[in-house]
């Protein structure tokens, strides 16, 4: 706004620390030595919320992460608007691009293993890809010469397990002895909690449980042992099947030779109750290496790949909900990164599809009425007032309860006809009045007069744009 200033209601926005976006971690279950120091539960609880009107998203937790709430925070103010930007896309010849659902998310773009894979998994069995081959393209790895390689990685070392040998052992003792076999010739190395690629696991042993549920699993297979794979949220294990069921902890050498007092102590540590643990598939277990992969992408606020890759999590388990959680979030913190960079049209796009997937999310509909705010005080100091109001108006029709949309609409009218008479454009100013009129009700009395800037301090933070946006979820 040249020569003028934005009402009280439009400038209340400060220069105040942007919200801050919580992730949850998820606790994954240690090696024994770790697990009675472990709490699990721990990143499942909400923070305390401040009462200024900030943007809380709670993460869901990533597969395999150890480190509790409090210990990450992402500072992330998010946003909402109307325009749309194209998403970029690779060559044709690399990469295929599929759109998901109706939801206006982007398209999720695909390599050609990544394509062969979904089309593979789609009845959620495998038949044309070897589980290990599809987790190592789930791991990133595209081209067929590199996951070959792997896949021989992967044949000495089962070798060295000496399957042939474990075959001629009794039923029962065929899975501990896998589990034994895996930890000496492939877990060799440390839990790591971002250990979540399998040919990270190939190379040096390091792991955690994504990645030892995938070799475990996949060993009693060559071998027939019946087992599935339990997921819940931040974790997965095995569970044997036949006349007696148990849960197995591949994460845990000592799993089946743990004395029963320390084994019970163990089950009540590692196992927190949690009602949304369920059997999952093979292929879905799939998505939970796409899951850890985004969430480190987020971490370095690598949007598009961190969004693109939940996407191919959730079209591998659309049952997934800690993905659908961190796809909104994933959303949120793209748009808080575009917003700084004063690309707010581009910002409110990302809102705009996530309000798409969830339009009671309260988060997002909170910092709608944000970006919004900074959009118009943009516009205004670029003396766009027809677009500002504009803004305003499309938002009142979708959000005739916040009071931003119709206030703001005020206080833009009143800065226009300061800016114009000011000016002594007293046709303009004529214009302004009856649009305001028209837009406000034919009894709507505009002042003239001159308005401070308030702008929020360092020590109270960042000021309610309205009402509606004084607390967060």
């Amino acid at each position: 706004m040249t020569g003028t200033r934005a009402g009280y209601f439009l400038a209340r926005s400060g220069s105040a620390r942007p919200p801050v976006v919580h992730l949850r971690r998820m606790v994954d279950w240690p090696p024994a030595h770790e697990l009675a120091a472990s709490h699990p539960c721990a990143c499942h609880s909400r923070p305390t919320l401040p009462r200024e009107p900030q943007l809380h998203v709670i993460c869901t937790p990533p597969v395999s992460r150890s480190y509790p709430l409090a210990h990450r925070q992402l500072a992330v103010v998010v946003l909402t608007a109307v325009a749309l930007l194209a998403c970029g896309s690779a060559s044709a010849h690399e990469q295929t691009i599929v759109a998901v659902s109706n939801h206006s998310l982007p398209q999720v773009v695909l390599s050609d293993a990544e394509n062969a894979l979904l089309a593979d998994a789609q009845d959620g069995q495998l038949q044309e890809i070897d589980f290990i081959e599809a987790a190592l393209i789930a791991s990133g790895i595209d081209q067929h010469d590199e996951r070959a390689r792997w896949l021989r990685v992967r044949a000495a070392r089962y070798s060295a397990i000496d399957l042939p040998g474990i075959a001629r052992l009794p039923a029962t003792h065929r899975a501990p002895a896998l589990l034994a076999g895996l930890h000496r010739e492939i877990l060799a190395g440390k839990f790591r909690p971002a250990a979540t690629l399998v040919q990270t696991t190939l190379a040096c042993g390091d792991f955690n449980c994504v990645t030892a549920t995938v070799l475990y699993y996949d060993l009693c297979s060559q071998l027939g042992v019946p087992v599935e794979i339990v997921a819940q949220s931040g974790h997965v294990n095995c569970r044997l099947l036949g006349p007696s069921i148990e849960e197995v902890e591949t994460t845990r050498r000592d799993w089946f030779t743990r004395h029963a007092s320390e084994a019970t102590a163990a089950v009540v540590i590692a196992k927190p109750r949690d009602t949304t643990r369920r059997a999952i598939l093979p292929t879905q277990l799939l998505g939970r290496i796409y899951y850890n992969r985004a969430l480190a992408a987020l971490e370095q606020k690598d949007f598009a790949t961190a969004v693109n890759q939940l996407q191919i999590s959730i079209l591998l388990d659309e049952h997934d909900r800690d993905a659908r959680e961190n796809l909104l979030a994933g959303l949120n913190n793209w748009a808080l990164a575009l917003c700084t960079a004063g690309e707010h049209a581009a910002a409110a796009e990302k809102i705009a599809m996530g309000l798409k997937l969830d339009a009671t999310y309260q988060p997002l509909r909170t910092n709608e009425l944000h970006i919004h705010q900074q959009w118009v005080l943009r516009l205004c100091q670029q003396q766009e007032y027809a677009r500002a109001i504009q803004l305003l108006e499309a938002g009142s029709q979708r959000r005739p309860d916040a009071a931003l949309f119709i206030a703001g609409q005020r206080t833009v009218f009143e800065t226009w006809l300061r800016a114009s008479t000011a000016a002594g454009d007293t046709a303009t100013a004529a214009q302004v009045l009856r649009q305001a009129q028209r837009t406000l009700g034919p009894a709507a009395a505009l002042s003239l007069e001159a308005k401070p800037v308030m702008r929020a301090s360092p020590e109270r933070g960042r000021r309610s744009v309205s009402g509606e946006a004084s607390h967060s979820q």
